[in-house]
């Protein structure tokens, strides 16, 4: 087994993406640029909505960092268990002159065919020397921080893959959010690129670590007959959290007979069987492939077959890696169910939770500097011209997408992305509406140099193809110099076209007008009639639900 583990690659990740989570930001939108999170729909559990409202998981997101007991007592272990005194060397052995002579000398006892069978491994077997308590330094961590973590917990454990529980999505305040706005969120594992080079050192460090403890567990099993074998703390932690993965997963799918057979498993016999050299692999890996087969999905079962040649081959780096991801995607194909089958009564009650969400935050009394910064000029600029509240509020929400410089309220916390978005959309808009604008001007002062320029490209272009079109870029420069200077004064106009778009989105927004097009026309936007209609659209769906969740609060400013 050593020998396969040393051949085995050490990159300490898995083999195609990294199996790591994201917080409710993890969940992504498939129509960007509009959301920042993750959901696709996958098979059904097999239950219906009500039983799966119910099921409760026993994870959180966050990696752990709670230290493993068995860590404690880790070096007293090894010193006292793993290296016992030689009987020739116990301290009520009488010891002979012959050997007395050599201890003068310097010399240890017999030595030498130990040390050299040894030192085909590099482990110099001393028994002089192992008499005495032995002091094992703890590894040199690659993160201080999360040391708990990386010695004893995967990358993917029951922690990083608790947000993805019925529980935690049901109470998710971002993903009840985004589900408002996003026809389609998907989970998904984070890219290479989006992973915490933090994270990953820690996980390239754990996969090292457990390489070198397969070594080192066969080389004292088969060397040394060591009954209590110190390589198998880190290696038994690693065979329960994988049981205690795939017991939430059936927990979600409320399947009572298929976490019988796996909660069985003892996990102090695991350990036990681990240091006495007495665990047989297949007889864990077994049940646990013909499980992960009935739960998942079809296209998972290749991966999945694909664990017990590994098995067989003793290739176990490898297996334990394609296990837990296995159990990732089976987790995260389920959670992607429960979206789909929640949709309608996440949405449907997303103003009622994030209102008690918020007045739950009250009560420690936060404060909203920008906000009542901003409120409070909207307030002055807008009260004189509306009786409504929530045209006042339009007025102002539209004032911050059209002028970057304002800092987003922090009452628009889960809409942040959302509105840079917009402003950059609107940016867009305003800046092709004054170079069409620019064009305009052009074309009524100078129609007739239009109307030959237009002959002259139509000309050129029946000729053959192989006509250079190099006088394009030495035509009269009347046009460029006309638009340049255009835009180098168009700030009045740019302030004009956002007054302009604020006017219409408000008229739309509260009804005041029914045809958009007619106000297009006479602000000479009807060029963007179409896309500007879709913009507002979408800004009035976020308007509209936060003034449904924040409207009180914003009524009861003083």
């Amino acid at each position: 087994m050593a020998q396969n583990s040393a051949s085995e690659n050490n990159n300490g990740m898995f083999s195609d993406q990294q199996q790591q989570y994201i917080e409710p930001s993890v969940i992504t939108q498939s129509n960007p640029p509009q959301s920042n999170d993750q959901i696709t729909s996958s098979s059904s559990s097999g239950k219906d909505s009500q039983s799966i409202l119910d099921a409760v998981l026993r994870s959180g997101t966050l990696e752990s960092t709670k230290p493993d007991p068995a860590s404690h007592s880790r070096n007293q272990m090894i010193s006292n268990d793993a290296f016992p005194v030689p009987p020739c060397l116990s301290p009520t052995e009488p010891t002979s002159k012959k050997r007395q002579r050599s201890k003068s000398m310097g010399i240890p006892h017999n030595t030498t065919k130990s040390a050299k069978v040894s030192a085909k491994n590099k482990l110099v077997w001393n028994p002089t020397v192992l008499a005495a308590p032995v002091s094992v330094p703890a590894p040199k961590s690659p993160s201080p921080q999360s040391s708990c973590c990386f010695q004893h917990l995967p990358p993917i454990n029951r922690s990083t893959l608790a947000e993805l529980s019925i529980k935690k999505i049901l109470h998710n305040p971002k993903l009840r959010h985004e589900i408002v706005f996003e026809t389609k969120l998907e989970f998904r594992p984070k890219t290479m690129a989006e992973i915490d080079p933090v994270k990953l050192e820690n996980a390239q460090y754990y996969w090292s670590r457990i390489e070198k403890d397969l070594a080192n567990y066969d080389l004292f099993k088969n060397r040394f007959n060591c009954a209590n074998n110190p390589s198998a703390s880190r290696i038994s932690r690693l065979v329960v959290e994988i049981k205690g993965m795939l017991l939430d997963i059936l927990d979600d799918l409320e399947h009572p007979h298929l976490s019988r057979s796996i909660s069985d498993i003892d996990d102090q016999l695991v350990l036990q069987q681990l240091r006495t050299g007495s665990f047989n692999p297949s007889a864990f890996t077994d049940p646990l492939i013909e499980i992960m087969l009935i739960i998942a999905k079809k296209e998972r079962h290749p991966r999945i077959q694909s664990l017990s040649g590994l098995v067989d081959a003793g290739n176990y780096t490898a297996a334990f890696k394609d296990v837990l991801y296995c159990l990732e995607q089976i987790k995260m194909d389920i959670a992607n169910s429960s979206i789909e089958n929640f949709r309608t009564f996440l949405k449907s009650t997303s103003v009622s939770f994030e209102k008690n969400q918020f007045a739950n935050y009250l009560n420690s009394k936060p404060e909203f500097p920008i906000f009542n910064s901003w409120w409070s000029s909207c307030l002055d600029k807008y009260k004189p011209k509306h009786t409504a509240m929530f045209s006042i509020f339009l007025a102002g929400f539209h004032d911050l997408l059209l002028d970057p410089s304002l800092k987003i309220p922090e009452l628009f916390y889960m809409d942040e992305a959302r509105i840079s978005a917009f402003r950059s959309e609107i940016s867009i808009i305003v800046q092709n509406s004054l170079l069409l604008f620019g064009f305009d001007q052009y074309a009524k002062n100078n129609p007739a140099q239009l109307l030959d320029r237009a002959r002259f490209v139509s000309q050129l272009l029946l000729r053959p193809p192989t006509l250079s079109l190099d006088f394009l870029d030495t035509e009269d420069d009347k046009f460029i110099d006309f638009i340049t200077s255009f835009v180098a004064n168009s700030r009045p106009a740019s302030n004009i076209t956002s007054r302009r778009l604020t006017s219409i989105s408000c008229d739309l927004i509260s009804g005041a007008i029914d045809d958009p097009i007619p106000e297009f026309k006479r602000f000479c936007l009807d060029v963007f009639a179409v896309p500007i209609h879709s913009f507002f659209k979408r800004i009035s769906m976020v308007s509209c639900h936060h003034w449904s969740v924040y409207g009180d609060y914003y009524v009861s400013f003083n």
